[in-house]
């Protein structure tokens, strides 16, 4: 190894470490916003089209149903629970998975 490779190494781990570490420690705030923007009546479409937009998956929910997205930032850890009426949003929640 040459002179340099040691510190350049060290460097991309911290860097690498302190992205996961804002990534987290930044996740709920902004999980809770994407999932307060999904609005009652969106259709399944617009909801699609949204959940695709802010990396959320992994699918849609059935309609008549209940179902859960999570980011895949943080591997599904935060996401939104989401309640479908027919074609359309029923209500749309912060779920934090333990």
């Amino acid at each position: 190894m040459s002179d340099l490779s040691r510190p350049v190494a060290l460097l991309a781990l911290v860097a690498g470490v302190g992205y996961y570490i804002v990534l987290f420690a930044t996740a709920e705030s902004r999980v809770r916003r994407t999932c307060d923007h999904i609005e009652p009546g969106m259709t399944i479409a617009a909801l699609a089209q949204y959940l695709e937009v802010n990396e959320l998956g992994p699918q849609v929910p059935r309609p008549d149903g209940v179902g859960y997205v999570g980011e895949v930032k943080t591997f599904g850890r935060f996401g939104c629970r989401i309640e479908m009426l027919g074609a359309a949003v029923r209500r749309s929640t912060f779920d934090e998975s333990n």
